[in-house]
């Protein structure tokens, strides 16, 4: 049994693929198809420890295809090691990386409603007071009651919108759960509570590659030190302004999709800069043809600019409805591009 818990280890903190199946597809089959808990399955910042019923059938059905005759030992395995009674009812552990110094902090939590978010984040606020906080677009980080704790604190919490992932806390969250499994096989038991802050602390007080110290041992004097081995020996100029207010941009096609019924690759819509962010790099704030705010930020990388005047043509995908005949016609249209909320009527003598 201690080698299958390895093995499962294994699919989830040593590589990005295990040798005859995706990572990508166990998460797929690990995870329920509920919007909520699709979230909970892509979300870097949380390692998720919980029993799923739902997809107990696509589970056994990858244990028999990768395990064979060991595929009851394997459910056995997982059932243990995803039931949060071992753990005073903890479900989630919330993590949360300095990017300079590495320091990282985990906070565990029963569920991801905004009580319980914001409380973990008051927690963190006794250690330590950030300027900025990057998180995804989940809403148990936009929330009102932790949108307020931040406004209070004068925090900047924003999201990035394009493919880069949170690779940082991503690396991190291997380190953690490499840990917290080797004292799994070490207990035989799959607690964790007890001992969480004390691997977090052993984490803090290892020598971490990139900044080539312990996360513990930064302090203010040593920034200068910890910058160039991070970024190299070059001084930070004024950051080159691409973009200004109310140009018009397409978003970058290898962009995710970044609003609810966006198709994948979607860059035929037209955006507004709203304002300009001078921070090192520069970042932009977008708002669609209705004045309506697109959440998070853009770079410049992910942008490109359009000079697209009101007098020139746009494409049309579709003709829904017509009305009127003769000089009175006029078509109901759908936008290339847009979505249903811009479909509007035109005159048949605009079309072309």
């Amino acid at each position: 049994m201690s080698d299958l818990n390895g093995k499962i280890a294994e699919l989830f903190t040593v590589t990005s693929h295990h040798s005859r199946i995706s990572v990508i597809l166990i998460l797929q089959n690990l995870f329920p198809r509920t919007k909520v808990m699709r979230d909970i399955s892509l979300n870097a910042q949380y390692i998720i420890l919980f029993k799923n019923n739902r997809d107990v059938g696509q589970i056994q059905c990858f244990a028999r295809q990768l395990y064979g005759n060991k595929a009851s030992a394997f459910m056995d395995a997982y059932k243990k090691s995803t039931q949060a009674e071992h753990n005073n009812g903890f479900r989630f552990l919330l993590t949360i990386i300095d990017v300079f110094s590495k320091f990282a902090y985990v906070i565990p939590l029963n569920n991801k409603k905004a009580v319980s978010v914001t409380k973990a984040f008051e927690s963190l606020l006794q250690q330590v007071k950030p300027k900025n906080i990057q998180s995804d677009k989940g809403n148990e980080f936009y929330n009102t009651q932790l949108q307020s704790l931040f406004k209070k604190y004068n925090i900047n919490h924003y999201s990035a919108e394009g493919d880069a992932k949170s690779t940082i806390v991503e690396r991190f969250n291997r380190t953690l759960k490499q840990k917290m499994f080797r004292v799994f096989t070490y207990r035989k038991s799959y607690k964790y509570d007890d001992v969480l802050q004390s691997l977090v602390k052993s984490y803090n007080n290892s020598k971490h590659r990139s900044i080539g110290m312990a996360p513990s041992k930064v302090t203010r004097e040593l920034e200068p030190q910890i910058f160039k081995k991070l970024y190299g020996y070059y001084t930070i100029r004024n950051p080159q302004i691409t973009l200004k207010e109310d140009d018009l941009v397409r978003i970058s096609k290898a962009n995710k999709p970044f609003r609810r019924g966006y198709l994948p690759g979607r860059s035929d819509e037209v955006f507004t800069v709203a304002k300009v962010y001078h921070s090192y790099p520069t970042t932009y704030k977008l708002q669609d043809m209705k004045a309506e705010a697109i959440k998070g930020r853009f770079y410049a990388e992910e942008l490109q600019k359009i000079s697209k005047r009101s007098d020139d043509y746009w494409h049309v995908e579709k003709v829904l409805k017509t009305k009127g005949s003769g000089r009175k016609k006029e078509y109901y249209v759908k936008w290339k591009g847009f979505d249903n909320r811009f479909n509007s009527w035109v005159k048949a003598a605009w079309m072309k």
